[in-house]
């Protein structure tokens, strides 16, 4: 975006223990390995650099006097004396981080493992939510909605990417997806997956954002799967109806505040942790037939058509398979990107 003011949302929304922020700063690269930066900016809370984040609270920074153009990339600076042990915070897959406007360096990414996660092939951001620029021009909202495969940002980075590149500071992409998250069903005890969609969706889509033009929703196969892979209990098993039912929720939710929503199909899971069965593909089926002619929703993305192996439609295409057949590889999330048409898409933004 072109703006001269920004600010920054922190949050511990989820935590468990205060995070102590000493001081954090700001600066303006030209490229996203931020080897080349201007001068660094502090941030203040309340006239005060020095911040302590408790737990379930969130805080935005005072606001910055902060020229940012088009094209250009924000560095968040932060010097924490703590580092929580409960997860509140934005997390990056090794091969794509969540926006493709921001690349950890290897040598931070080695670093973070080392110091997190050091098993795993994530590094996580604690404590930034958000950062909000200031512009006086139209710029038009679209949120991405859903699970893992929306969190993972596999095709929404590549989409936000597109349409930055066809549409420069005219749109903006926000991803609200969260790992392992139900549409009907909050998390359960000792998992980190959010509450459930139909219970989030006023909060996290309308409640952050002051105007949202367009909801992307990808979501259903946690509701389907997760009871049969031990994540969440039998009686939580779910019918196709229920997620209609569901999706029609943030249908109406959406529409009451006068924003456009499209909803995507749910992807194949074939031989995913062994919890595939002809009923649960049924439903899958059954749910993906009704989003495609429904008149309820304000269009779709057949994200089952594009990905599926078209020899074998309860597969995901082996090229488009992160390898679990479940999550999506980085071709397969640019293939979904490339298929959507820009053009309509911000249209429905109009």
């Amino acid at each position: 975006m072109n703006g001269d003011q920004i600010r920054i949302l922190f949050s511990n929304l989820h935590g468990k223990e205060p995070i102590h922020f000493e001081r954090v700063n700001i600066s303006k690269s030209r490229n996203a390995s931020n080897s080349v930066s201007y001068s660094f900016v502090p941030v203040f809370f309340n006239n005060k650099q020095d911040l302590i984040l408790n737990p379930q609270e969130s805080i935005y920074s005072d606001v910055v006097e902060f020229k940012v153009n088009e094209g250009e990339f924000i560095i968040v600076e932060i010097s924490s004396s703590n580092l929580p042990s409960t997860l509140s915070g934005t997390f990056f897959f090794k091969d794509q981080p969540i926006t493709s406007i921001f690349e950890l360096s290897e040598s931070t990414q080695n670093q973070f493992k080392t110091q997190l996660l050091s098993d795993l092939e994530s590094v996580y951001l604690y404590g930034i939510f958000q950062i909000e620029v200031n512009t006086k021009e139209d710029v038009k909202t679209i949120v991405t909605f859903g699970d893992s495969i929306t969190h993972d940002s596999k095709w929404a980075a590549p989409l936000a990417q597109n349409l930055y590149s066809k549409y420069p500071a005219k749109v903006s992409l926000i991803n609200y997806g969260i790992s392992g998250n139900r549409l009907l069903f909050d998390s359960e005890p000792n998992y980190f997956f959010g509450d459930a969609g139909i219970k989030r969706f006023e909060k996290d889509v309308f409640e952050n954002n002051n105007k949202v033009d367009l909801v992307i929703v990808l979501e259903g196969t946690n509701d389907i799967v997760h009871p049969l892979t031990g994540t969440a209990p039998l009686s939580e098993k779910i019918s196709s109806q229920d997620i209609i039912d569901g999706l029609k929720v943030l249908i109406e939710q959406a529409h009451n505040h006068s924003t456009k929503i499209i909803l995507g199909t749910i992807t194949p899971f074939y031989n995913y942790q062994s919890c595939w069965t002809k009923t649960e593909e049924k439903k899958r089926n059954t749910i993906n037939e009704w989003i495609r002619n429904s008149s309820e929703p304000d269009g779709y993305i057949d994200f089952d058509k594009i990905l599926r192996d078209p020899k074998d439609p309860k597969r995901l295409y082996y090229e488009y398979d992160k390898g679990d057949n479940l999550h999506l590889s980085k071709k397969g999330g640019q293939k979904l990107s490339d298929s959507v048409d820009l053009e309509w898409l911000l249209g429905l933004c109009n």
